[in-house]
This record gives structure tokens, C-alpha cells and sequence, in this order.
């Protein structure tokens, strides 16, 4: 298995028999199916791409095996725009079959999600014995969805792959950064291998994620800084929708009267500063990461600090 937030593939094996009418095999071969699914971040379809290849050749009455194959998906939220997958030769030096389905959806409401079904028919066939039993697989990894905040579009997506943002402690936002890194050393969730943050998309649950953390009136702002908490407001960990909720924490360069040294996964950081970073850093887990990658309500997602 490999997979991102736009494609993924993974393959099965399997071995092809050929029995005469006592059940004696007298032909066979080993073969791969590949299956490859790739979605757009600007259009609401994908695909799926099949590839069977064998892994020995053909003996006996399997000898001259020819494949074809259907592409087909279910789950009342898909629509086939295009099938082939051709009748095709089989050959473990020279010759492999290979398919393609192209996918829609009807989902459209706003706040509508549909997960298909795909599934992989394919038929073997040969000058001794004709048809085959067709062979089968089915996969889902595909989400469509029209549910998230601030764009009104339909977009797919690989949803079982947990998508990471990552900022960095020398790019254009060093001191969010080094805050996140702090706050994630400290035993905060969201680490790359830890438990993941989760989307909370409720407007009201994320402003009182943002009040609990920097009130206003409250902390002092020095000039040029503001507050900065971790997790993220729009998060169900953040300092209002956490289950169970913590007090707060900071350190020894944020300026804020909290308490430094605590450790462990329950309650959230606090920081100032520069507000330039917190803000415009702030807006590009939007633009470039929730929207991008279609993290809607519920989604698992990690963080991830470089140098």
C-alpha cells in the first residue's frame, strides 16, 4: 500500500488454474492486480487505473491467456463517466493488460459527503478452455464531498490517508513554529506518530476555542506580538472543545503569566507572538492546507515542525 491525499495504489496477487473435467490442473499462472486511484484538486472526478501483469508465465492449458475486465463503482453517490479495459494479451516478458474507470458523483448539497464503493471485474480467457470464473476485487478510499467551510465545490479525495501541515522553524512564520514545536514537545496532540488533531468546522465551538485561549480583554500584548494558542482553534482540541478539558501552559519567551514546565496531553498552550506571523500563519492552515486537502468536520490530522 502507498498512498497520499490524492492517489494511492496498492495490488493483490494471485494464481490462475486451469482444471480439466476430473479437476486435474493442467495449466496455470501467477499474476499481480495493481490498482491505482488518483484524484484532482480541481475537479470534481477521479479515477481508477488497473494493471494486471503476471508474475509467471502461462504453462499448459493456461497458454495464450487473454484478460479483460469491467471498472465499476456503487454507494449511490457515484456516476461511471468512462469504462475500458479492453480484451488483452497476457505475457510475462512482453505483456500486460491495463484498464481505466473514470468516476463522478452526485453529491452536491452543501454539507453532503458520499463514500463509493469501486470494484474490479476481470475475466480470463483462452483457446483451451474459453471463459474463466470471473475474478474480483472491490476498494473504498474515495470520499466526495461538498462540506467544507468557506467554498461551496465539489471535490474528492483519498480520506483514509491523514494529512499533515507542517511549518517551518526558518520559513516565513519562525515563531508560530517554534511555539507548535514547543507545544507539541510539552505533550500536546498533533505530532506526526501521535494522536491526531481532529477539524471542528462549528463556527460558535471555534470562537470559544479562541476566547478561552486569548481572551480579550485579558494577557497583556506586547507591542508587534498576539496571542497564539495551541491547538488550533479549529480543532475539537482546542481549549474550549477539548474532552477533558486543561488549563493552560506556556514558556519562558512567550510573555504570558501562565504556568511553564507543564507536560502532557490535556489542556493548551498559549503564546505571544509576532502578529504578523500568527495571523497571515494562521490563514494558510485554510488556504493551504483545510481547503486543498478537503479536512472537513471529524478529519484526523497531524503537525509537523522542520528546521
Amino acid at each position: 500500500m502507498w498512498h497520499n491525499r490524492y492517489e494511492a495504489c496498492y495490488y493483490n496477487d494471485g494464481t490462475f488454474t486451469v482444471t480439466d473435467q476430473t479437476g486435474k490442473v493442467v495449466g496455470g499462472m501467477t499474476y499481480i492486480v495493481l490498482h491505482y486511484v488518483y484524484v484532482s484538486e480541481f475537479f470534481p472526478t477521479y479515477e481508477q487505473n488497473i494493471l494486471i501483469s503476471p508474475t509467471s508465465n502461462a504453462w499448459g492449458a493456461a497458454v495464450g491467456t487473454t484478460v479483460n475486465g469491467a471498472l465499476t463503482c456503487t454507494g449511490g453517490t457515484c456516476t461511471g463517466l468512462q469504462n475500458d479495459f479492453p480484451m488483452q494479451p497476457l505475457n510475462v516478458t512482453s505483456h500486460f493488460a491495463d484498464g481505466q474507470g473514470v468516476f463522478g458523483t452526485t453529491v452536491s448539497t452543501v454539507g453532503s459527503t458520499g463514500f463509493p464503493t469501486h470494484r474490479l471485474d476481470y475475466w480470463f480467457h483462452g483457446p483451451q478452455f474459453g471463459q474463466s470464473i470471473n475474478g474480483w476485487s472491490s476498494w473504498q478510499r474515495v470520499r466526495c464531498d461538498n462540506a467544507v467551510p468557506g467554498v461551496n465545490n465539489v471535490r474528492c479525495i483519498n480520506y483514509r490517508y491523514t494529512p499533515t501541515m507542517t511549518y517551518s522553524l526558518t520559513g516565513p512564520y519562525p515563531e508560530l513554529a517554534r511555539h507548535i514545536q514547543d507545544a507539541l514537545n510539552s505533550g500536546l496532540p498533533g505530532a506526526v506518530g501521535g494522536t491526531p488533531l481532529k477539524r471542528e468546522t462549528d463556527s460558535a465551538k471555534v470562537d470559544a476555542n479562541g476566547r478561552r485561549a486569548c481572551p480579550s480583554p485579558g494577557y497583556t500584548r506586547p507591542q508587534g506580538k498576539s496571542c497564539d494558542e495551541y491547538p488550533f482553534r479549529s480543532t475539537q482540541q482546542g481549549a474550549s472543545t477539548a474532552n477533558p478539558q486543561g488549563p493552560a501552559r506556556t514558556f519562558t519567551w512567550c510573555s504570558i503569566p501562565e504556568p511553564t514546565g507543564v507536560t502532557g496531553p490535556i489542556g493548551y498552550s498559549v503564546c505571544m507572538i509576532d502578529s504578523t506571523q500568527n495571523s497571515t500563519g494562521g490563514s494558510i492552515l485554510n488556504s493551504q492546507f483545510y481547503l486543498p486537502y478537503r479536512v472537513i468536520q471529524n478529519d484526523p490530522f497531524t503537525v509537523s515542525i522542520t528546521p
